[in-house]
């Protein structure tokens, strides 16, 4: 399956103690971007919006969806909006893209590239769905079968340990 890249990631890995202080090490982080893009010639548009958000990731006690490829991640921003998204990553394009990734309801899909700092690239093959209130308050995602309630193209995974854990 060939499937269009949607968007490409670049990503950076961050030295974890240089944000002991949260906001001194995005301040350290934020001045030396800037200084790279203007020595580059280029305009760094500054957007200092804070982002307020809870992200936090779903598998069984025996980390099922991991050793299978998937990744289930919540994301919870304040007020009321809260995204669930399952993502199959691999080296492979092909095999990336032709994941059975379905919603039972109408979802997100995206289908990008994540090139790392040593340029090799990962792709990731995704779907995300909204919900007006948390997951944890409105659908109480405790076995596998709630998972696959949502993504129905897991049910490959039905032989696989059943409890979810955050």
């Amino acid at each position: 399956m060939n499937k269009p890249i949607t968007s490409r990631e670049y990503k950076l890995i961050l030295n974890a103690d240089r944000f002991k202080d949260r906001q001194q090490g995005r301040d350290d982080f934020r001045e030396l971007i800037e200084r790279l893009v203007e020595k580059l010639g280029g305009k760094l548009e500054k957007n200092l919006k804070e982002e307020e958000r809870q992200t936090y990731y779903l598998d069984t006690v025996g980390l099922t969806l991991y050793q299978q490829r998937f990744i289930l991640r919540v994301r919870e921003e304040p007020p009321d909006v809260s995204k669930m998204t399952l993502k199959y990553r691999h080296t492979d394009r092909y095999l990336s893209a032709s994941q059975d990734l379905s919603a039972a309801d109408k979802g997100d899909c995206k289908f990008e590239e994540d090139i790392l700092a040593n340029a090799s690239s990962k792709f990731s093959h995704s779907v995300s769905i909204k919900n007006k209130k948390p997951w944890s308050a409105e659908n109480e995602i405790k076995t596998l079968d709630d998972v696959i309630e949502l993504f129905p193209g897991l049910k490959v995974l039905e032989s696989y340990n059943r409890v979810v854990s955050r």
